[in-house]
């Protein structure tokens, strides 16, 4: 196989709180991942970078639990795929900003790595100890 076609585009753009309705926001919240019975009781889940984000502090930039709905595409073999995902805002602001002229931030990466944005990362992330 040629090695281009482990190779994926992961792209970002974070969305305006205006974009998303309050019941949007909480379909989106379903797909943070449930950590444990006790965290998700108490509202918290982990995003898809392993990051813990908090139901009660969507769009709060500064706050260590808190989060935003951030679109992702992925370009795999020629194929473009759009999701939106919640990712932890403190994560977001770690980021190099190497925003294009429309927004948009691009990584590249191998098939194995960029994998972990499609849900691989959680697996690893059950390791890590959860919030006080």
């Amino acid at each position: 196989m040629e090695l281009t076609k482990y190779i994926q585009t992961v792209s970002f753009q974070p969305l305006t709180s205006e974009v998303l309705s309050k019941q949007q926001v909480k379909v989106l919240w379903q797909r943070a991942h449930k950590h444990t019975v006790d965290n998700e009781n108490k509202g918290f889940r982990k995003d898809m970078l392993g990051e813990w984000v908090g139901d009660k502090f969507y769009n709060e930039t500064t706050n260590q639990f808190g989060w935003q709905a951030v679109l992702f595409y992925t370009i795999r073999n020629d194929i473009k795929t759009f999701k939106i995902h919640p990712v932890n805002s403190c994560f977001l602001q770690k980021i190099p900003t190497n925003f294009d002229e429309n927004g948009w931030n691009h990584w590249n990466s191998f098939g194995v790595a960029a994998d972990a944005f499609d849900g691989m990362i959680s697996v690893v992330a059950g390791l890590f100890t959860p919030p006080e």
